[in-house]
């Protein structure tokens, strides 16, 4: 298993577009991912289940990702959410 922190920095927090891109982009990969906000986790590959955490600008989330892509898939969502989750400004 390998886990790695991600501080928000969308000015919406994780909404409804960027959760979405998120979801599509963990979808990819086989690996088991969940998003952990404090004693919260959520199912990564589920819109519905990221948007229970209410992620908010510059709250601090980990990303646990379990299985044989874990590393790439880790990799491709901090690259996500570097670009703004894909979401135009």
């Amino acid at each position: 298993m390998q886990k790695a922190d991600l501080l928000i920095q969308n000015e919406h927090g994780l909404h409804a577009r960027p959760a979405a891109n998120f979801v599509a982009t963990a979808q990819q990969f086989t690996c088991d991912l969940v998003l952990v906000k404090g004693d919260k986790r959520a199912n990564a590959k589920s819109v519905l289940s990221l948007m229970t955490l209410s992620v908010k600008l510059d709250e601090m989330v980990t990303i646990e990702a379990d299985g044989p892509d874990e590393a790439d898939a880790i990799r491709a969502l901090l690259n996500l959410a570097a670009n703004n989750f894909d979401v135009a400004v």
